[in-house]
Order: C-alpha cells, then sequence, then structure tokens
C-alpha cells in the first residue's frame, strides 16, 4: 500500500446504502472498519468510476468485457470489482481484501450497522514499488492537472509487476499502451527493475516465426489481432529507453536477439519495404490514418535502433545490416507514401508528425512537411484530431518545428475534444477515449508528460542520442551530455523541470521577471549540458555566469559542467 486516502464525500443512496467518494481514480481497494455487525451480517462493497444519474454506482463500460459467471443467476449484482464479506459478530472488526484489487474513485458499501465516515473508511492505493523520479509544474493550472492525472494513471497501471491498460476492465498487458507510456516514465518514475523483468515477459512470450501477442502476459490471446508493430515494438522501444534514459546496456544485450528477431519478422510481413498488418493510430479523434503509415514508421524505428544496439553491442556485421534495412525501409516510405509538396499519405495530424518524428523526412522536405502539419492542426482551430500513436508525436513535430506554441495551444484546449475536456468533466486520471471514457483510468494517451519535461521545461536527452540521428554518440547517453533549450510560450509565465538522473539531479527553472526571460539551472557532477536561450545567437542585453559558444542552432548556446548557473535575457 504507498498510499491512504479519506473520503471527500459520503453519502446516503438508500437507507443501509452508502455511496463513498475518494475524489481520486486509483487502483487498489479499502479498508473498512465494523462495529455493531450481528454474525451472518453481508457487507457488500462495489468499486467503480462512474456515477448513474441518480448518484449510484455505474459500471458501464468497465465491465464491457468481463463474462458473468453461472453464479450472476442467484447472486444479483455478481463479483465483477465487487467484495462481500460475512462478518462473525465480533465487536470490532477491519476488512481489506488480500488476493484482488480494483480501480475506483467511488464505492458503494451496503448492509453496515452504520454509516461510514472518514473514520472508518479509506482507500488503500497500491503500485509496484518504485520511486519518483521527476517534478514539473508550471504556471498554467490546466497543465499542473494534466500532469497529476497522468501519474496516476501511470502508478494505477503499474500494479503487478507489469503495465497494464486499465485497473479494472481488463487489467492487461497491452503492448502499445506501455510502450507509449514508457519514455513518460523515464522522467517521472525510477522503474527500471519491472521494466527488465517484462522485457523478459515479452521474450517469453515471442513466438519462433518472432510475432508478438497485444498482451504479455498472455494464456494465447493476441497473436492474430490486437498486436503489430506499433504494439509489438515494446519489445524493442523499453529496451532502448532503458539504455538511452539509464545507461543499461543489461536490458540491450537481455533483448537484443528477440529485438532483432521480431525485426526480421516485419521483413517477412513487408511488401516492397512497406508494412500494412496489425492496429494504426488507435482511437482516433475522426480522422483514421492508414495503418500502413505508423506500421512502416515503427518497423523503420526498430531496424533503427536494433542497427544502433548492434554497434553499442560489438556486432558490426548485424550493424550494417540493419542499418541498410533502415535506409532500404526509408527510401520505400518515401516511394509509396509521400504525395509532394510536403504532404504524406493523407496529411492528417499522424501521417505528418509520424513522419518527421520518425525522422523519415528527407532534409529537403522537411520545411514542407512541417508547414502541412501546421495547416492540418490549424484547420481544426488547434484541437487533436488523432489517436494514441499521434499522440506521442504531434507535440513533439509541432515543437521541433517551431511552433511550440500552437502544441501549447492544443494542449490547454478544455472543450471537446480535447485533454482539457477530461479535467473539465471531472477527471483525476487520463481516460481512454476522447468521449464519455469507456475506461477512465487509462495511461496511453499520457506521453504529453514527457513534452512537459522535454519543450516547457526543456531537458531533453542530447540530438545525438536519439535512435533516428544521423550519427550516434554511446558517450552521450543516460544525461552525460544532454540539452537545455526551454520553449517559453506567451501564456505561460514560469515552468519548473527536475529529473533524478543516473548522474544526479537535474533542474531548469525559467520565469518572467520584469520584462527579462531568467533561466536558472542545475547541472549534476560528471555531466555536461548545452543551454539554449530563446534568443538570437547574436542577442545583445543577455548576462550569463558563463561566455556563450557558437550556436548550431538559431538560438544563443552555452557549455556548462556541473553546478548551478543563471542566465538572464532582456
Amino acid at each position: 500500500v504507498a498510499q491512504r486516502l479519506k473520503p471527500v464525500t459520503v453519502r446516503a443512496l438508500t437507507p443501509g446504502t452508502w455511496l463513498v467518494d475518494f475524489g481520486q481514480n486509483t487502483a487498489g481497494w479499502i479498508s473498512l472498519k465494523l462495529t455493531g455487525q450481528r454474525t451472518g451480517d453481508v457487507i457488500t462493497v462495489k468499486y467503480g468510476e462512474k456515477l448513474n444519474e441518480d448518484g449510484s454506482l455505474s459500471l458501464k463500460g468497465t465491465d464491457a468485457h468481463f463474462r458473468y459467471p453461472a453464479s450472476f443467476g442467484t447472486l444479483p449484482g455478481g463479483w465483477f470489482q465487487t467484495d462481500r464479506f460475512v462478518c462473525d459478530g465480533s465487536r470490532a472488526q477491519v476488512y481489506e481484501p488480500r488476493f484482488t484489487y480494483n480501480g475506483f474513485q467511488y464505492v458503494e458499501i451496503s448492509g453496515l450497522a452504520r454509516a461510514p465516515d472518514a473514520s472508518s473508511v479509506e482507500a488503500c492505493v497500491v503500485h509496484t514499488d518504485f520511486k519518483d523520479a521527476g517534478r514539473f509544474t508550471c504556471s498554467n493550472d490546466l497543465l499542473n492537472k494534466l500532469q497529476h492525472a497522468i501519474l496516476w494513471a501511470y502508478r494505477g497501471n503499474f500494479v503487478n509487476g507489469y503495465p497494464t491498460d486499465c485497473p479494472h476492465r481488463e487489467k492487461n498487458g497491452w503492448t502499445g499502451d506501455a510502450s507509449l507510456a514508457s519514455e513518460l516514465a523515464m522522467y517521472n518514475f525510477q522503474n527500471t527493475a519491472a521494466y527488465e523483468k517484462w522485457v523478459q515477459d515479452l521474450i517469453d512470450e515471442q513466438l519462433p516465426d518472432g510475432n508478438l501477442a497485444a498482451i504479455v502476459p498472455t494464456s494465447g490471446w493476441g497473436y492474430q489481432w490486437g498486436n503489430g508493430p506499433a504494439w509489438d515494438s515494446a519489445l524493442v522501444i523499453i529496451p532502448w529507453m532503458l539504455y538511452v534514459y539509464q545507461g543499461d546496456t543489461r536490458a540491450l544485450e537481455t533483448a537484443y536477439p528477440a529485438m532483432a528477431k521480431y525485426v526480421d519478422y516485419m521483413t517477412s510481413r513487408a511488401r516492397d519495404g512497406i508494412v500494412s498488418h496489425g492496429l494504426g493510430d488507435w482511437i482516433p479523434v475522426k480522422t483514421k490514418t492508414p495503418t500502413e503509415v505508423t506500421s512502416t514508421g515503427y518497423y523503420y524505428l526498430d531496424a533503427q535502433i536494433v542497427a544502433r544496439a548492434a554497434e553499442r553491442l560489438g556486432k558490426p556485421g548485424d550493424a550494417q545490416k540493419y542499418a541498410a534495412l533502415a535506409r532500404s525501409i526509408r527510401e520505400a516510405y518515401t516511394r509509396h507514401l509521400y504525395k509532394g509538396n510536403g504532404v504524406y499519405s493523407i496529411g492528417s495530424q499522424t501521417a505528418q508528425s509520424c513522419a518527421l518524428h520518425q525522422g523519415l523526412v528527407p532534409a529537403a522536405e522537411r520545411t514542407a512537411a512541417e508547414a502541412r502539419l501546421v495547416e492540418s492542426v490549424q484547420q481544426v482551430r488547434a484541437f487533436p484530431d488523432f489517436g494514441i500513436l499521434g499522440s506521442k508525436y504531434v507535440f513533439r513535430a509541432l515543437s521541433d518545428a517551431g511552433r511550440t506554441d500552437l502544441a501549447f495551444a492544443m494542449a490547454t484546449k478544455d472543450e471537446h475534444p480535447s485533454y482539457g475536456n477530461w479535467i473539465k468533466r471531472g477527471a483525476t486520471t487520463f481516460w481512454e477515449d476522447w468521449n464519455e471514457g469507456a475506461s477512465r483510468n487509462h495511461i496511453m494517451f499520457g506521453d504529453i508528460s514527457a513534452w512537459f519535461y522535454q519543450y516547457l521545461g526543456g531537458i531533453r536527452l542530447a540530438d545525438n542520442v536519439s535512435a533516428v540521428a544521423a550519427s550516434a554518440d554511446p558517450q552521450a547517453v543516460a544525461f552525460k551530455r544532454f540539452v537545455i533549450a526551454p520553449e517559453p510560450v506567451a501564456e505561460l509565465d514560469w515552468a519548473t523541470a527536475e529529473h533524478d538522473s543516473p548522474y544526479g539531479l537535474i533542474r531548469s527553472e525559467w520565469r518572467r521577471e520584469k520584462g527579462a526571460f531568467v533561466l536558472e539551472v542545475e547541472i549534476p557532477v560528471n555531466t555536461e549540458a548545452t543551454v539554449y536561450l530563446p534568443v538570437k545567437p547574436d542577442a545583445k542585453n543577455v548576462t550569463a555566469d558563463v561566455a556563450p559558444i557558437a550556436s548550431d542552432r538559431d538560438r544563443m548556446a552555452f557549455r556548462v559542467g556541473s553546478g548551478r548557473y543563471r542566465f538572464c535575457a532582456r
């Protein structure tokens, strides 16, 4: 039990039945103190995250995949997310389940002799025991609430030592959800041990031909549907994340044979370099991007990662083989999916940003592709029009195109459809979809938290750590060498990002102060950072604790070692 929550409200529904609201969607169970109960009294506790119009508990959508047993006919209400406790007549008893957990914000309790209150009932919050490793906060209250909701969704979906889609309906280890959440996890949590264990689970579930199941662990389901490159790539991406963020080569060494086998499996399914099987941009707002766009994007990314991993592990033959494969995929992507004038496939937000973020756009076409992405966002007034895969690409691609202002506008929308609309409707965790939330505790849209750190806070890995960079620098991983380049959009007054890296605390804190932009940074020992101020390289009225250096981008740059530094631009 990581935390205990007291009720926010307790309300009588009918005589003998009460609804308890803990004010936070979470995973776990309740602890209930009982007094005055008779022998044989049955206490029924139902857990849920939604309410009916009359204020009673609703399991609509939550129990969508639950198959009620025959006992449901003789046991009204069934067993799903329901505890029943038979009292023994003792003067005082404490009920707390030991063999299950639930996803809930509300509990409906019936059979009590007296009303529950803050002294008799509390929610026991459970998750895998990992430490926090980061903090992001800013002057925008909505973004702070989004960050809060993402952290609670992540914790609530990492309970039994493996990542899940939701803590109630399925509790399944959906690989796509886990892959999409892995980078936000690197900034916010120290969860290496659990990821290493789950990567081994992925290896164990891989078939001899390289195919993977959509959920891991699995009883055998998920090899024929629900998987595909965007999901299966968890086997490739998560070991790579552990390497570039934590310096963990052990994960690469362990997973490398399976990673290479999976890329070979995709090659066996490809047609002229294009992969079109598997799930695509799941749960889009409106526009459905063709699966070949995203599946081939992951095919390319995985080939690049395997090539870089082979370099790091001293396998030059493999490195050359998979680097050549990646080049051929990139050429095929352009040949089949580039329509000219910067447009990829149907020109959707996901299609444009996938090509940009995954490194598939030739340098000569990048400006045009970025312009088409910006147009696709502006056409819908900066509302999201993507699914879970696009949520990984769009914000970064906009920021890399110099349009963090547009990404920020999208992030801070609170009308439907938007992340902020979930918060406006009372969400305390991220939801599964843009409408009513079939599940209201899903992490798969949560990667925007990593964008908060990387662009609003400015803490990023060095460019040449990326798997799709032109060249690799293995000496820069794990924040040995990194970048601090905050994007101070006009609507923000300040932002603070901290990350507890393998070398120590990294801090980037900026604010507007009497017309000036002030940035304070903290760099851990034995590391080096390049700091970029949001001013031109030749800007005047800049004061700093160190002298500027020649800049490789349209910003004033500084090189700093361990210590604390202050920069001010007026």
